[in-house]
């Protein structure tokens, strides 16, 4: 069933968006000036890992992405990448795409949409290497942030810090501080997923790994009542 799910995920995520007729008239009114400034709808730009990108959901309206992004009035891009992190990339088999760099190689990327809100979420990838090359990780994370806001100075950057599933130990209450200072060091707003744990009991896909539309919806709802 896993196998299953991540075939059909990869099928989805790949096979790209159809623009609706509607936003084609938005994408035109815009490029000539003419759409009413009231319609104009800030973007806002998801990093992060198989969770951001919205395995275990059932569907993209159940995506803590997608929940987040409407219940905030954005527009947005999903630029999650499964398998990555701070300090790890990934490989095409575990994100659905050609190239899976970690979040710093993501930046490019970003930049293409001139994002007004910039999400940065996950790290849970990164826990065995933080276990094994701790100091590696932790520049990862300050490299990370002190990047995107000197590349967005003006942009809103929002730092989700990691969820786990499982216990939440002294090492994964360490690895969130150094996100959160990081963040704090650019002036970016900061959520925690496991002050108080986000996650709980059925809230898991059958991986045991990834969240189910409950765990989405959860991560949602923290972070919809914490940004600002």
């Amino acid at each position: 069933m896993a196998v299953a799910a991540l075939a059909l995920f990869a099928a989805v995520i790949t096979r790209g968006p159809v623009m609706p007729v509607a936003a084609t008239v938005v994408a035109t009114q815009q490029a000539a000036g003419t759409l009413p400034v009231a319609a104009l709808r800030p973007l806002a730009v998801f990093l992060g890992d198989s969770y951001t990108q919205g395995l275990g959901a059932s569907s993209e309206s159940t995506r803590w992405v997608n929940m987040t992004a409407s219940a905030k009035g954005w527009d947005f891009v999903n630029l999650g990448r499964g398998g990555s992190g701070y300090f790890t990339p990934s490989t095409p088999q575990a994100c659905f795409h050609p190239v899976c760099p970690n979040y710093a190689g993501m930046i490019p990327e970003v930049a293409a949409e001139s994002p007004d809100y910039i999400v940065v979420a996950g790290g849970q990838n990164d826990f065995s290497a933080f276990d094994t090359s701790r100091q590696r990780v932790v520049e990862a994370i300050r490299t990370t942030y002190a990047a995107l806001r000197a590349s967005f100075p003006h942009a809103q950057i929002i730092a989700i810090g990691p969820s786990t599933s499982s216990a939440v130990t002294p090492d994964v209450e360490l690895f969130d501080r150094v996100v959160q200072d990081a963040a704090a060091s650019v002036h970016a707003q900061y959520v925690s997923l496991i002050d108080p744990n986000v996650i709980g009991d059925g809230m898991f896909f059958e991986d045991k790994i990834h969240v189910n539309d409950a765990g989405h919806k959860a991560i949602a709802k923290r972070i919809i009542a914490a940004v600002r």
